[in-house]
């Protein structure tokens, strides 16, 4: 066994030996400081190109975040789930709108 070990070592060296100049290895690609920040990014423009008619997600996050506080200020259990479906109208918008020209 070790005779054909030797062998193709021996064969892998001199191919080695005959490839010359090979090409430079490729350099690693820089991998973005906080890719949790860019991310975010990429779902807040994606969320501004959707739209659903005048209702795009954007709006859909920020009414159920205005319903989500008048909920915890005034107890009232209406805001709770107009916050709750205006929230999962976000996520209605954002895979089933058109993209916005």
């Amino acid at each position: 066994m070790s005779d054909k070990s030797e062998k193709y070592e021996d064969e892998i060296e001199e191919i080695l030996k005959d490839s010359g100049d090979l090409p430079e290895p490729p350099k690693a690609l820089a991998q973005p400081q906080n890719p949790i920040f860019e991310d975010l990014k990429i779902w807040i423009v994606q969320s501004l190109g959707r739209r659903f008619g005048l209702v795009s997600p954007l709006k859909l996050i920020i009414v159920s975040a205005v319903m989500g506080i008048l909920y915890f200020v005034t107890k009232f259990p209406l805001f709770a789930w107009l916050a709750l479906v205006a929230f999962l109208g976000t996520y209605l918008v954002f895979f089933l709108g058109r993209k916005s020209r």
